[in-house]
Parts: structure tokens; C-alpha cells; sequence
């Protein structure tokens, strides 16, 4: 089965044939969120950026053409299972990744290892005041519903830590498949909330020109909620939401199991024992793909029965018993015959020749 990112690249390459572009002058940056997301909607499987906090673009030949994004582990206690609490802080998730039709048939690897590296050796401040730390363990999941089984994960020795036990998923008014974790998000507003820290370093909600910070209450009532960073206000519970969409006729099912890898990353050996060493999750034999029809190679059997019957009639010609190899003066000037290794001298027997 391929890959639902590959029958898309296949199908942009007809679309738009070009030469593939090498990665002798490659690079890897740092991107804003914006330019991330005009290749992650086009080219990869679920058509969102997910959790993306950070986002870094392969640049080839002075064009995009590959992009990986990192976020926020899935589920609260996941960053905490991996290693423990003591490297809990330096666990991110590769959340979403995709390449251009004409890039590289190696670019995904090639940009995944050194966007991992620049994360494991440089933390970043953003212009809203969030501090990230270097990252040191990456998480990554491959979707057995978009036929992945983790090939570039393979590639670059990570760790198979087997499957996930799968997610609840429901199918929105369009049909699309997705996450039930998605539900969370629709349970609270950010509108009116500052676009930037005031000078208490935090962010907060403006009504009736006072600032209400994450703690604070409404005017009507409501507490908000969050921290100094991301306060918001709640609006519904995760129960209440689910009961208006199935209401709706929305049907919730259960999603098939991941796959999950485990990339480690560390600007030196030292942090990478003791990461290695902290490792929680059992790891296994990586999973093979299944071929399917279309990748199978056609053979013509009656050409390979009549090669394979020349290669047997070569292999079990008649040959002579004896054969002569050179006739020729011998040192003494008399005539040399060499037979099959033994040589004669005018029927003198000489010791043969050591080769």
C-alpha cells in the first residue's frame, strides 16, 4: 500500500512536471507559522497544522520545498512517559511534516535530522514572551490510515516503540475524520484576549477598560482560566460539547493504532546515555510495509525459462579431457608442450612448476 503523501506528490508531478532538485546546496531555517502552512495544507494527510509551535523549511535552490513542524506532546502525561519527570521539559512531538513533488527523493530525512539538530542546540524566545527550551526527544506517530508505516524514521535509526491503542475520532459535517481531542479547542474563547504581555509580563482579557487576568473573574461571573501566558475563558465542558455534536448526528468511532518512534537528538554523548538510559518505553523490530499490486515488478516468465535454459545448456556443455595451452622453446631451446598443468620435455619428465 503507498502512502497517501506519496499518491499526492505522483499526482502534483503530473500536474506540474519539473526536474527533481538535488541537496548539494540545501539548507534547513527556522520559518514563521504562515509559510509552514501553505505546504502542510497541501501535502499532508490531515489538512491541519495540529499543534505546531515551531516550524522549520527546506530551502532549495532559494524555494521552499519541504517543511517539518514540532508541538506539543500528545496527551498530558506522554512527555512525563517517555523518560520520566526529569526530561519531561525537553519532549516535543513531530506533529506535522510533508516535501514538494520535486524535491529530493531523501529530502524528508535530510530535513528532519538537521531541524532536530538545531532544536537540541538553540532554544527560542517568541515575541509573545514563551520561552522554549532545547529539545531533546522527539516523538513522532505514523498514521496507518494514511498507509504510513514510519520508512524515514527507519531511516534515521529512531526507535520503534511499537503502537498507540488508538484515539476516539468523529467525522465532522464534511465528512473529514478527526481527533476527538479536537473538542477541547471549541470549549473556551480567546477572544479579546491581548495580543502580547503587558508590562506584568502577562497577557489578559480587556472588558469595560479593566484587564482581568487568568485567575480573575467577569463581570458576569465567569472565572478565567489558563495561565499568565494563554489564559482563556470557559464556555463549555469537554461532556457538553460532545452531547451538542452528537445532537448534530455526529458519530463518534474508534481510530486505528499508530505507529510510534522516538528520535533522540543531543548537542553530546553524555545527555544522550543518560536520555538512552531514562528510556521508559520497550522498543521493537521495526513494522514492513506490505506490497501492494501496484509496486509489484512485472516479470515475462518466458523470457526468464528461455535464459535460465541457456545459462543450463552454457553450464553442462561437452568439454575435451585435455587441453592445450601453449606449445613453445622451452629454456634449453627444445620444444615445450604444457597439457592440462604437466609439462613434458622431449618425454624427459621435469618436476612441474610451482604457480
Amino acid at each position: 500500500m503507498k502512502a497517501w503523501q506519496r499518491k499526492i506528490r505522483e499526482k502534483e508531478a503530473k500536474k506540474d512536471p519539473r526536474p527533481v532538485v538535488g541537496l548539494e546546496h540545501a539548507t534547513v531555517v527556522e520559518i514563521s507559522y504562515e509559510k509552514a502552512k501553505q505546504v502542510i495544507l497541501k501535502y499532508e494527510w490531515l489538512g491541519n497544522m495540529g499543534s505546531t509551535e515551531r516550524s522549520f523549511g527546506l530551502i532549495l535552490d532559494g524555494e521552499l520545498a519541504g517543511v517539518c513542524c514540532f508541538g506539543a506532546t500528545a496527551g498530558t502525561e506522554t512527555a512525563r512517559s517517555v523518560c520520566g519527570e526529569e526530561w519531561a521539559q525537553y519532549v516535543v512531538t513531530l506533529c506535522r511534516g510533508a516535501c514538494c513533488h520535486w524535491a529530493d527523493p531523501h529530502s524528508a530525512s535530510y530535513l528532519i535530522s538537521r531541524a532536530c539538530k538545531l532544536m537540541a542546540n538553540s532554544g527560542r524566545t517568541t515575541r509573545s514572551g514563551k520561552v522554549f527550551l532545547p529539545a531533546y526527544i522527539f516523538v513522532a506517530y505514523s498514521d496507518t490510515d494514511a498507509g504510513e508505516i514510519g520508512t524515514v524514521y527507519q531511516s534515521l535509526n529512531w526507535a520503534y516503540t511499537g503502537k498507540t491503542s488508538g484515539t476516539t475520532m468523529y467525522r465532522d459535517a464534511t465528512g473529514k475524520l478527526r481527533d476527538s481531542k479536537l473538542i477541547h479547542a471549541a470549549t473556551r474563547s480567546r477572544r479579546g484576549r491581548s495580543a502580547r504581555p503587558d508590562e506584568t509580563g502577562c497577557r489578559f482579557f480587556l472588558c469595560d477598560g479593566k484587564k482581568y487576568y487568568a485567575g480573575d473573574t467577569l463581570p458576569d461571573g465567569t472565572v478565567v482560566r489558563g495561565n499568565k501566558l494563554y489564559p482563556y475563558v470557559p464556555f463549555l465542558t469537554r461532556a457538553e460539547r460532545k452531547e451538542q455534536l452528537i445532537e448534530q448526528g455526529v458519530a463518534f468511532e474508534k481510530g486505528n493504532p499508530k505507529h510510534r518512534y522516538v528520535g533522540i537528538y543531543t548537542p553530546n554523548r553524555r545527555i544522550k546515555r543518560a536520555i538512552l538510559q531514562a528510556l521508559r518505553w520497550q522498543t521493537f523490530p521495526y513494522p514492513k510495509r506490505a506490497q501492494s499490486p501496484e509496486d509489484r515488478v512485472k516479470v515475462d516468465l518466458d523470457s526468464v525459462t528461455e535464459t535460465f535454459a541457456g545459462a543450463n545448456a552454457f553450464l553442462h556443455r561437452e568439454r575435451p579431457l585435455c587441453r592445450s595451452f601453449s606449445t613453445g622453446a622451452g629454456r634449453n631451446g627444445k620444444e615445450t608442450k604444457v597439457r592440462n598443468g604437466a609439462a613434458e620435455l622431449d618425454g624427459e619428465d621435469i618436476e612441474q612448476r610451482k604457480l
